[in-house]
């Protein structure tokens, strides 16, 4: 009693989320129609197919708006992301000066954890530059691409597309590159079966 009444109280303070017509599952469903109405096509990034083979009512959610932002661990990858965008030849250093020149976005503070996170990049930067070097011909960096599948559309862009010669008819054939910045890689089960790189060959 003592609780009803400390939230009757609030009610009529009109503190958000007292009156029992605001809880969630009182409230009758805003809407019963689909997210989708039928026949219309579904946009899907190739980054974002492993969320919906692995949860489709996430997926469906975030892609609403319920989205978290990004992760200290996103923000890095992405930031890597750039710097190998723009130095696409691997030279050491403009890698380097590109690095410096974008570490003020990730807004991290004087101290251990800031400089952890700078020695990884660093590092990773090292694995990246010796790759880049490694002599692949560059066909192209950020490819954005649109591929129309019949009620799905797969949109989104491949960090990096590499010449590797030609097939007998003379078809270009192109490696498709897509740079991962995670701590644990994926095993060789994983990348056969891993939804954003088979996206990819759809795309080619």
């Amino acid at each position: 009693h003592r609780a009803a009444a400390l939230l009757a109280r609030l009610a009529r303070e009109e503190v958000p989320g007292a009156h029992p017509d605001q809880w969630i599952g009182v409230r009758a469903l805003s809407t019963e129609a689909p997210l989708w109405e039928p026949g219309a096509t579904v946009t899907l990034s190739p980054s974002r197919l492993e969320s919906v083979s692995t949860c489709a009512l996430r997926w469906a959610l975030e892609e609403a708006g319920g989205r978290p932002g990004q992760s200290g661990e996103q923000s890095l990858g992405t930031l890597l992301h750039e710097v190998a965008a723009a130095v696409p030849d691997g030279d050491a250093e403009r890698l380097r000066q590109e690095l410096d020149r974008l570490w003020p976005r990730l807004g991290l503070a004087e101290g251990w954890i800031g400089a952890a996170q700078r020695r990884r990049a660093e590092k990773m930067l090292d694995h990246l530059g010796r790759y880049l070097r490694a002599g692949h011909e560059v066909a192209a960096v950020e490819q954005e691409f649109r591929v129309d599948l019949g009620g799905v559309v797969l949109r989104g862009a491949v960090d990096r597309l590499e010449r590797v010669g030609t097939d007998d008819d003379g078809v270009a054939l192109v490696r498709v590159v897509d740079l991962k910045t995670g701590r644990t890689a994926a095993t060789q089960a994983q990348t056969e079966r891993h939804a954003q790189l088979g996206a990819y060959q759809a795309a080619i």
